[in-house]
């Protein structure tokens, strides 16, 4: 009667400590593997927000030099033709300028205080304005800018690690 007395409160139903440790220890190393796999996903949802950005922002800048480029009347209607900057005539009366400055791409409309930021994050060392004349050879240099026939904006944008390269190449519609 003692022995059995014994024996049933030895048999008691639970974990051992060596069980509870083990278990903790499974449940440490699946937790850390989840932490890992959220770590690496949040980083690269951030790369991916972070190169979206930039894309958004490089085709918003290209496309309105691109528009505004293009409704240029006249080849006396570009002012200034430079790597950094373009300044010219839109519909005979808008004067706009667009430069290259700091880390910024801008876009001024001439008699107006304020300029417009276009996007930001860009590579100015690595961006500029090329012009070309009637028969496609680049000018550089100084140069007449009523020679300019065609205008290419090559934009680099970095941010995080991430670079996007754009050019956009722009044929006035009005010139003979």
């Amino acid at each position: 009667m003692i022995m059995e007395a014994f024996r049933s409160s030895n048999n008691r139903s639970g974990f051992t400590l060596i069980e509870l440790i083990t278990g903790m220890l499974v449940i440490s190393v699946i937790f850390s593997a989840v932490a890992g796999i959220i770590s690496t996903s949040v980083q690269s949802m951030d790369t991916i927000d972070s190169r979206k950005n930039i894309i958004i922002d490089g085709y918003y800048a290209s496309s309105k030099f691109v528009r505004e480029f293009r409704e240029i009347n006249e080849q006396i209607d570009v002012l200034i033709a430079d790597p950094k900057i373009a300044r010219f005539v839109v519909d005979d009366t808008l004067v706009v300028q667009y430069e290259l400055t700091g880390e910024l791409l801008t876009r001024l409309i001439v008699g107006n205080a304020q300029s417009q930021m276009m996007t930001n994050c860009v590579d100015v060392a690595n961006s500029l304005f090329r012009y070309y004349d009637v028969s496609n050879n680049e000018l550089s240099g100084i140069f007449n800018p009523i020679t300019v026939w065609r205008g290419r904006l090559e934009l680099t944008m970095v941010n995080k690690g991430n670079t996007i390269y754009y050019a956009a190449d722009v044929f006035p519609e009005n010139f003979k």
